[in-house]
């Protein structure tokens, strides 16, 4: 057995993939196939996996209450793969029992992306304002100007500085030249949060410092922004409008699994066995030369750069498809050589000390890049994406 098997089993030993099976069932796949179409069901699959490889605390969520957050970005037709940013899967504690589920919860971007897809708009665009920034309003015809201050070319120049935006303005322009600006502070914005928001405060009454109100309150600031702008001078198309308003009940009183999961057994889900999980790598069961604690201790060597690691599982042709660079690029849309550039980062990257989630993240990505190549080096026998 070869350095990179040996640490690959050890992974997969480690952390037995029972999220992936779930979210393979047929009930599971069935049930997104009906909301995005089956050519687009596995890819949708794949970006939870790719969320939930990426979190820990995900990890630890209830397999069911992540397919129900899954299931509302794939009937928004919003991504959660973190490079895409559209929706977030979030993970709630709950202290009184010590379990966590997961929470559906749309982005700025997916909203901004929801509007745009409209083919409504001529121009849609959200503007930080900082505190030296000048703001004036035509009050005859609502028409506002701006006059950027220094600390706004500062902040925009050098995003370490850590420059709070004081507000947000959204500018909308349709096809048809209606236009219409909206402008809240970030004072404004917080309010709303503290007063719609479920997550914004935990059970005992103080600020929930797991929220993205409080890890990423500019992100929800311009959500606010884009959302209450939308609601009074834009366009939504009125089943995505519908949807949100859906989204808005979930985000108040939580999420009812039930009209999603129904038909579904989650109990009878099994965590796949060591010999299933190594014959995903195309090892035979017991190929294993002895157990984990008795092979060899000295730290397996660095790949050589022009053999990456194998990926540890896999995927099909139209989930490789769908995975994305670290930078949201998709590894379908690079050129032979890029990919091959791709492969032997991620190979060195895999090299490296990584935790259990980034591992798996690294691992889907050089097994699409590597799966992707593979089809162009056999055109005749290439799957085609529905």
């Amino acid at each position: 057995m070869t350095d990179n098997q040996n640490t690959q089993q050890q992974i997969i030993l480690a952390e037995p993939p029972k999220m992936k099976v779930a979210m393979r069932t047929d009930e599971v796949i069935t049930r997104f196939a009906e909301a995005v179409g089956k050519g687009n069901a596995m890819g949708y699959i794949s970006s939870v996996l790719v969320a939930v490889a990426a979190s820990e605390d995900l990890q630890k969520c209830t397999i069911s209450s992540v397919v129900a957050a899954g299931l509302r970005a794939a009937i928004m037709h919003l991504s959660v793969d973190p490079a895409v940013a559209h929706a977030y899967i979030v993970p709630y504690r709950d202290n009184q029992n010590n379990t966590y589920t997961a929470q559906f919860q749309v982005g700025y971007k997916g909203l901004m992306y929801m509007c745009i897809r409209t083919n409504w708009y001529k121009h849609l665009h959200l503007v930080d304002i900082y505190s030296d920034d000048v703001l004036t309003e035509n009050p005859v015809t609502g028409e506002i100007s701006l006059k950027r201050g220094s600390t706004s070319l500062v902040a925009q120049r050098n995003s370490k500085i850590d420059v709070m935006p004081t507000g947000h303005l959204l500018y909308m322009e349709s096809v048809k030249g209606y236009k219409a600006w909206y402008f809240m502070t970030a004072e404004e914005c917080e309010e709303i949060g503290k007063k719609y928001s479920k997550s914004y405060y935990d059970r005992t009454g103080l600020p929930n410092k797991k929220s993205l109100w409080h890890k990423d309150p500019v992100a929800m600031h311009r959500k606010t922004v884009i959302r209450h702008g939308i609601q009074l001078y834009g366009y939504l198309d009125p089943q995505d409008l519908a949807n949100m308003n859906a989204y808005d009940d979930v985000e108040e009183n939580g999420q009812d699994e039930s009209e999603f999961l129904k038909g579904i057994n989650f109990e009878q889900i099994t965590t796949p066995s060591a010999d299933q999980s190594l014959s995903e790598l195309g090892q035979e069961p017991g190929a294993q030369q002895a157990p984990i604690e008795t092979q060899a201790t000295t730290a397996p060597e660095a790949p050589a750069t022009d053999t990456p690691a194998p990926a540890a599982t896999g995927i099909s042709f139209d989930e490789a498809a769908m995975v994305k660079s670290p930078e949201g690029k998709l590894y379908i849309a690079m050129s032979d050589k890029d990919l091959k550039d791709a492969e032997q980062a991620i190979g060195k990257t895999l090299a490296g000390e990584l935790n259990g989630p980034e591992q798996n993240a690294w691992l889907l990505r050089l097994e699409a890049v590597q799966m992707i190549l593979r089809a162009r080096t056999a055109p005749a026998t290439q799957p085609t994406l529905s």
